[in-house]
């Protein structure tokens, strides 16, 4: 079913051998995708909904406040559970469930992702033959990016890990606007803008990104920027995976 999704227009046409385009392919894609990992976010929010419940029942405010967080990671519009400033916290429940969906997630879609590679290749190869270099480039720059995200995905073992928080944990990064990221142990960290603190959580997404999650101010609603840190004290942010290209200087 998930391959019939995949290739419902093929690469090739069966009349001319006309290459598909490239944003067909990715619509195909992205379709596909979209079609498995939904039903498991879909289940994965509601039980963060029954973790806010319960630690709301047993009035663990700053347990709260982290699965509010991680519903706002996932695009969803909540506010925080208070107006005052309340470290958000990771518990186990939650560690747990994000856990599991995420295993789930690559479980789903590692199939869908390795065959878009190959038929990504095959793109390459129909242009080269064509001697279409422009259409070549465009692929190749989307085929890096595909085999880097599946490459990083395996290769997610606990030294990588470190290695990545080696060039940011424990550090304060500041963007061109004045607004200071100090990142701490264990997933969290403050943001700060003039006297203006708030919390923030912060974990390890995709493409070798940082994903953050926490608030503009006080009570304003959950958001999410994504960070990219590299050896050299370099690093970039912005408030998407594609958007992460902002200078930050590190300051202490």
């Amino acid at each position: 079913m998930l391959l019939w999704l995949f290739f419902s227009v093929g690469i090739l046409s069966s009349q001319n051998a006309q290459p598909l385009k490239l944003a067909e392919l990715k619509t195909n894609y992205e379709s596909a995708r979209k079609r498995v990992v939904d039903p498991l976010t879909a289940s994965y929010v509601k039980k963060l909904r029954r973790l806010v419940e319960m630690y709301t029942k047993q009035n663990k405010t700053s347990e709260v406040e982290g699965v509010v967080f991680e519903l706002g990671s996932l695009g969803f519009a909540v506010s925080p559970s208070s107006q005052k400033t309340v470290e958000p916290l990771d518990p186990t429940e939650l560690k747990e469930a994000r856990a599991k969906y995420q295993e789930a997630v690559k479980k789903a879609t590692e199939s869908i992702d390795e065959l878009f590679i190959k038929e990504l290749r095959k793109l390459v190869e129909i242009y080269n033959k064509q001697n279409n270099f422009n259409e070549v480039a465009s692929v190749v720059e989307e085929l890096k990016k595909a085999e880097e995200l599946v490459q990083i995905v395996k290769s997610a073992d606990p030294q990588t890990v470190q290695e990545i928080e080696r060039l940011f944990v424990n550090k304060t990064w500041q963007s061109p606007a004045g607004t200071t990221w100090r990142f701490s142990k264990n997933g969290k960290g403050e943001k700060q803008f003039g006297s203006d603190i708030t919390p923030f959580l912060w974990s390890h997404a995709d493409s070798g990104l940082v994903k953050v999650t926490g608030t503009d101010t006080i009570g304003s609603p959950v958001r999410t920027w994504f960070f990219k840190f590299e050896a050299g004290r370099k690093a970039y942010y912005g408030g998407s995976r594609e958007s992460a290209n902002t200078p930050l200087e590190i300051v202490r």
